[in-house]
């Protein structure tokens, strides 16, 4: 079997068996545990995350199989429930079950801004989409960006250069929110890189571009302090600690932006965040890092706390991408 049949395959059954219809589209199942016994389950990021990723697997597949067809109407059920999500006013993707609009308010989790961010410039992107719809988009991602910012803090580094960051991954309405009983993790100005960085690309706005640079100083400063992870984030060695998939899914946007910068003949910039990115990538599979990862696609938690034995699937898909970005900026 080859992939585009595996493509195929896993188009067929999981992308079309996976989603429950809801009263406004279809609602992807985040919680998926095939051991002991199979079961599924709704958590938080069964809408912005979960849903945007989904989505991005749609054009990935029929991109690989050609296929255009098979499950359109699931496809456009999960477009149909994310497009509800996002709230109007704020233009940010909100928690459904954990937000109370006349009481609590609306619960905005970064991690869901930062993937739904990146499908919609995705879908920008996509070949297939109309003119319509492009407009459609582009004010739905300005919307976004602007929500982030509003909720956002800049610091000024000790070098005089602006960086990004939020004081905390959740939010209720405008205020922080985050907590013990809250998923604690996310370093935000990870998560908005890789999209952000993609709409520079697409505007050719020197705002834009500022805003994803800003971006990865948050991020490499490592200004948010999330689950172990430290100021600043990488090491002199590429060492990193904390979430695994927040610390390598933000140096996918980095190896991105820096591929960008060089391009533009911004090469010092461009070459320091890709030092960083290429230490941090050779650092994952090096004997000092005791959760080091494996050519076998094992690439547990990067803890302070000693020895991991979890790996998400999720990390494996994130090193993919890492090996795809580094790869592209070959030569």
């Amino acid at each position: 079997m080859n992939l585009k049949d595996r493509a195929q395959y896993a188009m067929e059954g999981f992308m079309c068996g996976n989603p429950e219809e809801v009263s406004d589209g279809h609602r992807t199942y985040f919680g998926l545990v095939p051991f002991p016994e199979p079961r599924a389950e709704h958590i938080q990021w069964d809408d912005g995350d979960g849903t945007a990723r989904a989505l991005d697997a749609w054009l990935y597949l029929r991109r690989i199989t050609g296929d255009c067809e098979t499950g359109r109407e699931i496809e456009e059920g999960q477009w149909r429930y994310l497009r509800h999500l996002l709230h109007p006013r704020t233009g940010l993707v909100y928690v459904a079950d954990l937000s109370v609009p006349k009481g609590d308010g609306y619960y905005y989790h970064l991690w869901d801004q930062g993937r739904t961010l990146r499908h919609l410039v995705n879908r920008y992107g996509w070949p297939f989409t109309s003119d319509i719809e492009r407009t459609q988009l582009e004010s739905m991602i300005v919307s976004m960006i602007d929500g982030l910012k509003h909720l956002s803090t800049t610091r000024r580094l000790e070098d005089g250069t602006p960086a990004v960051y939020w004081t905390q991954e959740v939010f209720r309405d405008d205020t922080p929110a985050s907590k013990s009983s809250d998923y604690g993790f996310t370093i935000g100005s990870a998560q908005m890189l890789d999209p952000a960085t993609q709409w520079a690309g697409i505007t050719r706005s020197e705002k834009d571009l500022q805003w994803a640079i800003q971006l990865a100083n948050g991020f490499v400063a490592g200004l948010e302090n999330r689950r172990d992870s430290t100021t600043p984030m990488f090491g002199a060695s590429g060492a990193f600690f904390g979430h695994f998939h927040c610390a390598v899914s933000g140096l996918v946007g980095l190896v991105h932006l820096a591929r960008a910068l060089i391009l533009q003949k911004q090469q010092a910039l461009g070459r320091t965040y890709l030092d960083i990115a290429i230490k941090a990538y050779q650092w994952i599979f090096s004997e000092e890092n005791r959760n080091r990862g494996s050519s076998h696609g094992w690439f547990p938690e990067s803890s302070l706390r000693g020895q991991s034995n979890i790996s998400e699937i999720c990390c494996t898909a994130d090193m993919i991408e890492l090996a795809a970005a580094l790869a592209s900026t070959a030569g």
